[in-house]
């Protein structure tokens, strides 16, 4: 799937992520996430998992971004999105959400929910725009910074 950024008018593919692309994601995995501390062994293993799926976003045939989600149980967790600063604000972001979301639908699942720093104003100020909402605060930290719990449910 692919469609035209809003910045530029330029072609950007988002597309799930394959075993070749498993050093880019550990390099951005360890860039963005550096909390999780993931091997590259360990996003191997994802890669192979039926519940972890990975989507990479492409421009000029290079990754400038991934998403990461589990489906389990019915629900859709979103762990993480991650879009390389030069690219930012053009919709990559957005567009990896949407196409999460659409997995969700599409693997029955009847919310997507996630987790994210209560200081990511821009991610907060996304997911809303995408019908997410607070679900209040955990008791865990991320990255050393309190979080917020959001979910969009997909069913009525």
């Amino acid at each position: 799937m692919s469609f035209n950024s809003n910045a530029d008018n330029r072609q950007v593919i988002i597309r799930p992520a394959s075993k070749l692309n498993l050093y880019t994601l550990t390099l951005l995995t360890k860039r963005f996430f550096p909390y999780v501390d993931f091997s590259t062994d360990e996003i191997k293993r994802r890669l192979e998992s039926t519940n972890v799926k990975y989507l990479v976003a492409e421009f000029n045939r290079g990754i400038i971004g991934f998403a990461d989600f589990e489906l389990k149980d019915n629900h859709c967790k979103l762990m993480g999105i991650a879009v390389l600063e030069e690219h930012r604000r053009k919709g990559v972001a957005r567009k990896l959400a949407e196409t999460i979301i659409a997995e969700a639908i599409k693997y029955g699942c009847i919310s997507v929910f996630l987790l994210v720093s209560e200081e990511n104003a821009p991610a907060i100020s996304l997911y809303n725009s995408l019908g997410f909402t607070s679900k209040g605060k955990s008791d865990k930290v991320l990255d050393g910074k309190p979080i917020i719990i959001m979910e969009k449910l997909l069913v009525n």
